[in-house]
This record gives structure tokens, sequence and C-alpha cells, in this order.
């Protein structure tokens, strides 16, 4: 049993988490390097010249164009407890002062119960033993300053640095408690411009805006430009559907392009590279209306202006407008050229899976199954906890007629992420397989919203019902479904032949 003595709340996330590593000894038995990667946000670093990141993941705060999401992290988490369990089989955890733990490690404890309740065994306890969280040096450094409520111009400094550290390995949670600490103390526009980052990662939208706004008063006009780029992306993509505001998002990008055009500066470089990503985010509304021709050509010509920079310093941007190339050429469906772009984008950054992950699909639609295939082994090496390779190589395996194979692959898919889309396969295969016990127990997990989403989960899910001797109950569900859906043909039908099938 590993015991957490806590008396203090931890103001530094995943300090429990990586406690409990420290204490089962993982980083002296797990040398597989999906771990090691994992562990990045833990703040553990390892020595080894096989880790192999992705331009993505080893790109250092000032160049980072993409950050980790809630989802990314989720996963990060997911890799630890695969392996924790791959060494242990079941955990069990003795806590002291449970609220007190820092939110990362209460994050890891409930994906852990989540995913698997079989495997994890947690007792609240209380002792009046000494507290043995382990902490670093730079760990009990910010500890100290935000316990003390110490901060004078260098510490401030300081902490500054090892916020954007800890946004660059994708630790939002520390990243906001040092910086809702600092902001008490004084307030820039450095300071707006990490917070709307951290908030973005969380996906809270509404204070990622707020502060992107404070960052636009009170910043200089080549700050504007990047936050109207930012606002845009904002509104157009991430902000919740009912609060997305397509043509404002528009609007921002279009008039952060206008200030870059205005600025004169000794050093044009950096502001060149700022409006070619400017342009490429433009792309995207091209995109979004359909328009691909135009959105590529445009994209092509960025990708060639940016290619007259030094490629050390645009390297991770050039990928990310291969990326954006490619999902352009799949959509107009030009499928020669996407694969092409796909393949040159792994050239330049290998160990990015989900550039893998759209080559197999690219292969899939063209009917090249081994090769798709062979791009989903890529990406399962790189990333294991990805649910869409899982389906993709589901959906191979049917279509080769392997049951067996399928029912394994969809059930990844569904331990790792139960949406919708996912647990329609995952009930579908089962069924495929006459496995209605197992698939009933699929269903009666899921809440009546999940049970009437759309109209094919509803005839499968009736199907399931009806082959489990609940005749009843399928005909309950379909009226509904006939409700829902008003009066919609199949689910008609399909009430028809339960009724009258006696």
């Amino acid at each position: 049993m590993v015991e957490l003595i806590v008396k203090d709340k931890i103001l530094i996330s995943f300090l429990g988490l990586k406690t409990i590593i420290y204490k089962l000894k993982m980083l002296e038995i797990e040398k597989n390097l999906e771990f090691k990667r994992a562990c990045k946000i833990l703040n553990l670093k390892f020595n080894d010249e096989n880790l192999k990141f992705s331009l993505t993941s080893s790109a250092k705060i000032q160049n980072q164009i993409r950050f980790y999401t809630k989802n990314k992290i989720k996963r990060e988490i997911i890799k630890i407890i695969k392996y924790i369990i791959r060494n242990y089989k079941n955990l069990s955890i003795s806590i002291n002062n449970y609220d007190k733990l820092d939110e990362g490690t209460k994050l890891f404890f409930n994906i852990f119960e989540e995913l698997f309740p079989n495997n994890i065994k947690i007792i609240i306890e209380n002792t009046d033993k000494d507290e043995n969280i382990i902490y670093t040096d730079q760990e009990k450094e910010i500890n100290y300053y935000l316990k003390n409520n110490f901060a004078d111009k260098n510490v401030i400094e300081f902490l500054i640095k090892q916020t954007e550290y800890y946004l660059n390995i994708g630790d939002y949670y520390t990243a906001l408690s040092i910086l809702n600490f600092i902001e008490k103390k004084e307030t820039s526009v450095k300071l707006y411009t990490l917070f709307s980052i951290a908030y973005n990662m969380k996906e809270d939208t509404i204070k990622s805006e707020y502060y992107l706004k404070k960052w636009y008063s009170y910043g200089s006009y080549e700050d504007k430009a990047s936050c109207l780029y930012s606002l845009s992306i904002l509104q157009a993509r991430h902000m919740e559907t009912y609060r997305r505001d397509y043509n404002l998002g528009l609007k921002y990008i279009n008039e952060g392009y206008e200030i870059l055009n205005n600025l004169r500066k000794p050093d044009n470089t950096r502001i060149e590279i700022n409006k070619i990503f400017n342009r490429n985010g433009y792309a995207f509304f091209l995109f979004n209306d359909k328009k691909y021709d135009e959105a590529i050509e445009l994209v092509k010509k960025l990708i060639e202006e940016l290619e007259k920079f030094d490629i050390n310093k645009t390297l991770l941007q050039k990928t990310v407008l291969l990326f954006n190339l490619g999902q352009c050429y799949t959509k107009a469906n030009y499928l020669k050229e996407a694969i092409e772009t796909y393949k040159k984008l792994i050239l330049l950054d290998p160990y990015f899976a989900e550039y893998h992950i759209e080559l197999s699909k690219l292969f899939l639609k063209n009917e090249q199954i081994e090769e798709a295939l062979n791009e989903l082994e890529i990406a399962l090496d790189l990333d294991s906890t990805i649910p869409e390779i899982y389906s993709l190589k589901g959906f191979i395996s049917l279509k080769n007629e392997d049951l067996k194979e399928a029912i394994f692959n969809y059930k990844e898919a569904y331990i790792l992420d139960k949406n919708i889309e996912i647990i329609y396969d995952y009930i579908y295969i089962l069924s495929e397989n006459n496995e209605y016990k197992e698939a009933l127990n699929i269903i009666n997990n899921l809440n009546n919203y999940q049970k009437t989403d759309n109209i094919d989960i509803i005839s499968l899910i009736s199907e399931v019902y009806y082959n489990n001797d609940l005749r009843e109950k399928a005909i309950e569900l379909l009226n509904e479904g006939i409700r829902k859906f008003e009066n919609n043909k199949i689910l008609l039908e399909n009430l028809e032949i339960i009724k009258y099938d006696k």
C-alpha cells in the first residue's frame, strides 16, 4: 500500500501523483518510452536520447504554437495509469486529507476510478504522521513564495518564468496557481497573455476571452495583432457552440492582418512570419466556407513564403501549414495530393501520432489497407491512448471479417472514450457477434439522452433489448425515438417489426 500524507493544501499540481510514482519505484522499474514521455507533465525529466518527442511537444514556450488540451492531459494520465497497472495490477492508496491534494492528483484518481475501477482501492485515513509529499528544489521555492505571500520584483520574474515552464509541459493547474498569486501583486501584458493561454488550455473560454481583451487593451500594436489572431480562433473554433460567432472571428483575423501590414520595424522577420500565420488563420475561414480550392492555393503560397526564412526558426510553423494543407486536400477529395502532403509532414515530424492517423485514414479511403494498418501501428507505438487508432483498427478488422480482433479494438476505444460514436461501434460489433448480454451491460450504463442521441443508436439498442427478451423496453425506446425524430420512417418500420414478431 502507498501512503500519501498531506498536511497543508498542495499548490503545485501532480505532486501527489509524482510522490506515488516515487514510492512505487516506477522510474526504476518502467523503462518504456511512452511512460517516460507521459511523465513530462509531472515535471519529471529523463536523460534519454531515445525519448523522441514530436516537434509540438519539444517546442520551447517562445516558439510554442500548440498547447496541451484537457484531453491531452487526460491521455497522459491514462498512460501513467496503464503502466502502473502493468507493473502492479492493483493499487491501494491510503490518503490523509484528500481535500488538500493538488488538482492534478485528484484528476489522476478520478480517471483511475472511472476507467479501471477494479484496479484501485482508495482508503481515506487520519494520521498524525509527518507529511510525505516529495518536492524538488524548484517546487520548494515556488511553494515557499506562494505559501508565505512573498513577492518582490525578482520573485515575480522567477514566478513568471516558472509559469511559462508549466504551461510548456502542459500543467495549466500549477500555472494558474502562480498567475493568480502574481495578479494580486501586479498586472502586466505578459500576465494577461499567460492567463489567456492557461484558460484556453483549461477550455474556460469565458476567462480566456476576458484576458485576451485585457491583453489587447494594454498591449503594443504587435501585441494587438497577435491578440486578434487568438480571439479570432477562439471565436471560430473553441467557443461553446451557443457563444461562437463566426463573423466576429473573421473580423478579428482581418483587423489583426491590417495592423501587421501597417507595422514598420527594422527587423521585419517576426512580423512577416506573423503575417503568414495570420493568413493561415484566414484560410480556416475559407475552409469552413467550403472554399477548399481557394484555401489550398492560399496555404501553398504561405508555405512558399515561409520557406524564405531560416528553417530552424520556422519548422514548427511549416508543419502546421502542411497539416492544414493536408486537411484542405482531404476535404476537397484530392486523395493523391493529401497523401503526399502527409508524407512530407511525417518526414519533418515523424513522432506526432495524429499525422500518422490522418495518413492512415487517407490510405483507407484509397483502399490501401496494409499501408493504413502500418500507419496505425506507428501511431499506436507513439501514443496508445488515442481512441481513434483503435476505432480505425476495429473498422479494418471488421472489413477483414475478423470479429474477435474488431471486438478487441472497439472495446479499447470504448475504455478510453465513451462518446456516442464509439459507444455505437462497440455495441454494434458485440451484436454482430451475438454477444447481446454484453451489449446490454454497456447500454445499462447509458443515460436516456445517450440512448436517444440519434436514429442509428435507437435502432441498435432496440435490437439489443429485443434479443435479450426485453421486448417492451425495445417498443418503449422506439416510441420515444419516433416522438423525438418526428415519425422517422426507419424507427416506425422497426417498431412494426417488433410489435408483430411475437
